[in-house]
Order: structure tokens, then C-alpha cells, then sequence
């Protein structure tokens, strides 16, 4: 009967169903029998409130949601999921409009913020567009979500993967200090955080195994 509800368009009931079911079943029972059904905003209720439904799974099901009606909601849902058309749909877009999709909206979860979660270096190419397109005169960021925060976030969590292209990314784009002295030092901030976590990686300490073995390679 649970199961049942969660098909029904009743938002209220259907939620305290699909709750009952993951509680008594688990999430691979959400993923086989609710997920393929759900439309757009199911999904996302369900992204939000159960994080240990496999990520692959909701990406497959929201990316076939967002084909059918590609909203910013799922956009920014998907974007956080590592989804590389829904990321190439927002490159688009800054670059076509150049200002960022929310405007001077403060929904403080929209898919501006969301770019900010990017952490695979094989996207560095859409960060790269993402990050010349902010350099011209004429991009207007938005003051409470602003792509120059969340682009430099994504860029360090690139740089922990790949921190030889990400550096050499910021090098290429960073304009001359004559000409844009902000954005060089916008590129200048970013390369030295991304110093400061790699040494911070650098630094964590060993644990009593590697000791032992360090010692033992020593003749200690």
C-alpha cells in the first residue's frame, strides 16, 4: 500500500510512504522500485533526504528527468552528482548570457553553488570556459550566488586529483596584471590555495604501520 502511495501526486503523503519503505527495506528497494517512476521533483526529494542512495543510480534517473524537461533545479541536483551535460548546459549558458542563471536570486542552493562541488579534472575544460568567460568586461556575477566563489572551490577540488592541469589551467587563463590586476590576482589566490592543500596533503601524518615500516627498511 506504501508503494502505491508513492505513486499517487499526493506530495504530502507520498513522502511519509517512501519514508516508511526506506526505513523498513532500505535504499537498494528505493533504488529498483522507486527511482525508475519518480518524476523530476520525486528525485530530488529523494536526493536530498537520502544520502546513501547510490549516486550513479540517481544520476542515471534525474539525467532521463532532465532530458524530458531540463529544469535549474535538477540542473544544480545533477551538476552536484557529477553530471557532465547538465555542467555543459550551464557553460552554455554563461557564456551565451554572460551573467549566471539565478540572476540576483538568494536561493542559496541554486546551481551556481552547486559548481562549487565539481571535483573531476576531466571538466577542467568546461571550468577553464567557465573561468575566461568571468574574466570579460561584460559577465555580471551574481552577489549572493557568485560563480567566482564556486569556481574557485571547484578548481581546488581539481587540484587535489590533478594539481600539474589545474595549476597550469589558471596560468593559461590569468590575465596580465597591467591589463586586469583583479582577475591576476583572482588566478594568484587560487594557485596558492591550491599550494597550501597540497602541502596540507603533504603533512598528514603516518600511522603506526608506515612507522614500523619505515623503521624496520632503517634496521631500527
Amino acid at each position: 500500500y506504501a508503494l502505491k502511495i508513492c505513486k499517487s501526486d499526493n506530495s504530502y503523503l507520498r513522502f511519509y510512504a517512501w519514508q516508511y519503505i526506506y526505513h523498513l527495506f532500505g535504499e537498494e528497494y528505493i533504488e529498483s522500485e522507486i527511482l525508475p517512476y519518480a518524476d523530476a521533483d520525486f528525485l530530488i526529494e529523494i536526493n536530498y533526504h537520502c544520502k546513501n542512495i547510490n549516486k550513479e543510480q540517481m544520476k542515471y534517473f534525474m539525467e532521463k528527468q532532465y532530458k524530458i524537461s531540463p529544469t535549474i533545479q535538477l540542473q544544480a541536483h545533477l551538476i552536484a552528482l557529477g553530471s557532465k551535460k547538465a555542467l555543459s548546459d550551464y557553460v552554455d549558458y554563461i557564456v551565451e548570457h554572460k551573467t549566471i542563471p539565478e540572476g540576483e536570486s538568494r536561493y542559496s542552493d541554486g546551481v551556481t553553488r552547486s559548481v562549487g562541488s565539481v571535483c573531476n579534472p576531466e571538466f577542467l575544460p568546461l571550468l577553464k570556459t567557465l573561468l575566461l568567460t568571468m574574466f570579460d568586461k561584460d559577465f555580471k556575477d551574481g552577489e549572493w550566488n557568485s560563480l567566482r566563489g564556486s569556481l574557485s572551490a571547484a578548481l581546488i577540488n581539481c587540484s587535489k586529483s590533478n594539481f600539474d592541469a589545474t595549476v597550469e589551467l589558471i596560468l593559461d587563463c590569468r590575465p596580465d596584471v597591467d591589463s586586469d590586476e583583479r582577475n591576476f590576482r583572482y588566478c594568484n589566490f587560487i594557485i596558492s590555495d591550491i599550494q597550501g592543500v597540497k602541502k596540507s596533503q603533504q603533512d598528514i601524518p603516518l600511522n603506526l604501520t608506515e612507522v614500523k615500516q619505515i623503521l624496520t627498511s632503517l634496521g631500527v
